[in-house]
Protein backbone atom coordinates (compact mmCIF):
# COMPACT_ATOMS: atom_id res chain seq x y z
CA UNK A 1 0.00 0.00 0.00
CA UNK A 2 3.26 2.12 0.56
CA UNK A 3 4.16 4.58 3.17
CA UNK A 4 1.71 8.28 3.91
CA UNK A 5 3.68 11.15 2.76
CA UNK A 6 3.40 12.88 5.79
CA UNK A 7 3.22 12.58 9.32
CA UNK A 8 -0.16 14.76 9.65
CA UNK A 9 -1.71 17.32 7.41
CA UNK A 10 -4.43 19.60 8.19
CA UNK A 11 -7.66 20.37 6.01
CA UNK A 12 -8.89 23.69 8.05
CA UNK A 13 -10.74 25.90 4.97
CA UNK A 14 -14.96 25.45 3.98
CA UNK A 15 -13.92 23.97 0.76
CA UNK A 16 -11.35 21.11 2.13
CA UNK A 17 -13.85 19.67 4.36
CA UNK A 18 -16.66 19.98 2.34
CA UNK A 19 -14.91 17.56 0.04
CA UNK A 20 -14.46 15.00 3.10
CA UNK A 21 -18.11 15.75 3.96
CA UNK A 22 -19.27 14.83 0.33
CA UNK A 23 -17.37 11.25 0.37
CA UNK A 24 -18.77 10.56 4.03
CA UNK A 25 -22.34 11.23 3.28
CA UNK A 26 -22.42 9.55 -0.86
CA UNK A 27 -19.84 6.80 -0.47
CA UNK A 28 -21.92 3.25 -0.53
CA UNK A 29 -21.78 1.14 2.20
CA UNK A 30 -19.63 -1.70 1.60
CA UNK A 31 -21.67 -5.40 3.15
CA UNK A 32 -19.66 -8.24 4.68
CA UNK A 33 -16.25 -8.83 5.88
CA UNK A 34 -13.12 -6.49 4.38
CA UNK A 35 -9.71 -7.36 4.69
CA UNK A 36 -7.66 -3.76 4.57
CA UNK A 37 -4.48 -1.68 5.46
CA UNK A 38 -4.58 1.50 7.05
CA UNK A 39 -2.70 4.33 5.27
CA UNK A 40 -4.35 7.44 6.83
CA UNK A 41 -6.02 7.78 10.09
CA UNK A 42 -8.59 10.70 9.92
CA UNK A 43 -9.66 12.52 12.84
CA UNK A 44 -12.50 14.79 12.10
CA UNK A 45 -13.42 16.95 15.13
CA UNK A 46 -16.46 19.06 15.52
CA UNK A 47 -17.30 22.65 17.09
CA UNK A 48 -18.57 21.33 19.98
CA UNK A 49 -14.96 19.28 20.68
CA UNK A 50 -16.49 15.52 19.58
CA UNK A 51 -14.18 13.30 17.43
CA UNK A 52 -14.83 11.02 14.95
CA UNK A 53 -11.88 8.82 13.75
CA UNK A 54 -12.06 6.98 10.49
CA UNK A 55 -9.11 4.59 8.32
CA UNK A 56 -8.71 6.95 4.75
CA UNK A 57 -7.44 4.69 1.96
CA UNK A 58 -6.57 7.35 -0.82
CA UNK A 59 -3.20 6.07 -3.12
CA UNK A 60 -1.41 8.79 -5.14
CA UNK A 61 -2.66 6.18 -8.25
CA UNK A 62 -4.88 8.01 -10.94
CA UNK A 63 -7.79 6.50 -11.59
CA UNK A 64 -7.96 4.37 -8.13
CA UNK A 65 -11.11 4.11 -6.01
CA UNK A 66 -10.63 4.23 -1.78
CA UNK A 67 -11.23 2.85 1.39
CA UNK A 68 -12.90 4.93 4.18
CA UNK A 69 -13.71 3.10 7.59
CA UNK A 70 -15.13 4.37 10.83
CA UNK A 71 -12.86 3.66 13.28
CA UNK A 72 -14.13 2.08 16.38
CA UNK A 73 -16.44 -0.84 14.92
CA UNK A 74 -13.52 -1.44 11.56
CA UNK A 75 -16.54 -3.44 9.81
CA UNK A 76 -18.26 -0.41 8.91
CA UNK A 77 -17.16 0.41 5.43
CA UNK A 78 -17.69 2.94 2.42
CA UNK A 79 -15.97 2.03 -0.99
CA UNK A 80 -14.55 5.54 -2.38
CA UNK A 81 -15.71 6.37 -6.11
CA UNK A 82 -12.95 7.14 -8.78
CA UNK A 83 -14.15 10.88 -8.71
CA UNK A 84 -14.36 11.16 -5.03
CA UNK A 85 -10.71 9.80 -4.80
CA UNK A 86 -9.34 11.89 -7.19
CA UNK A 87 -10.71 14.66 -4.73
CA UNK A 88 -8.95 13.26 -2.06
CA UNK A 89 -5.75 12.41 -4.31
CA UNK A 90 -5.74 15.90 -5.11
CA UNK A 91 -6.45 17.31 -1.84
CA UNK A 92 -3.76 14.54 -0.04
CA UNK A 93 -0.90 14.46 -2.40
CA UNK A 94 -1.26 17.85 -4.57
CA UNK A 95 -2.39 21.02 -2.20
Amino acid sequence: MGKPPFTEKRFESADEINVFVQVINHSPKIEGDMDYSTLFLMYLTFIDGTEKVFALNVSDLEGAVGLLVKIPGSSEGYAISEEFHRQLRTLIYHS
